[in-house]
């Protein structure tokens, strides 16, 4: 099962958001698709019912790119969007530093790198939106600073 992106991982933005400055490196138009937890049970149940074996590339409901992530971000906080873009390959040259010191795990960081330049939108599986994601993320931790 290969998903185009997670709803968890994708938190990260909300968090850059509520700092006042999200950092979005990726390709301009790389397009994800990314899926709840939820929503991707449901094909994993399916394979598995099936006894279908090989590769299957998942989404969630909506495609958008990393930058627009970051703007309904923003949007969800009722802030006005402050993004930093940078080119995926200007990032991976950020870690020639790295390399020197730490060359597996430079390694491991432009492999990761390089998949944000990629499109990853894949079939769109479920109906849970990433908006609705991220307004319980910020209801959940409203209700924790009470």
């Amino acid at each position: 099962m290969n998903a185009s992106g997670c709803f968890s991982d994708l938190g990260t933005y909300l968090t850059m958001a509520k700092r006042g400055v999200a950092l979005v490196i990726s390709g301009r138009r790389a397009q994800i698709s990314p899926i709840d937890g939820a929503d991707l049970a449901t094909p994993i149940r399916e394979q598995l019912e099936n006894g279908t074996t090989g590769d299957l590339d998942v989404g969630g409901p909506r495609t958008s790119t990393h930058r627009e992530v970051a703007e309904l971000a923003f949007t969800t906080l009722d802030r006005t969007p402050r993004i930093v873009s940078m080119p995926v390959r200007l990032a991976c040259i950020g870690l020639a530093p790295a390399r020197m010191v730490a060359p597996s795990a430079a390694g491991l960081a432009t492999f990761l790198l390089a998949g944000l330049g990629q499109d990853t939108a894949a079939l769109p599986y479920g109906h849970c939106l990433l908006a609705d994601h991220f307004q319980q993320l910020t209801a959940q931790e409203e209700a924790r600073m009470r």
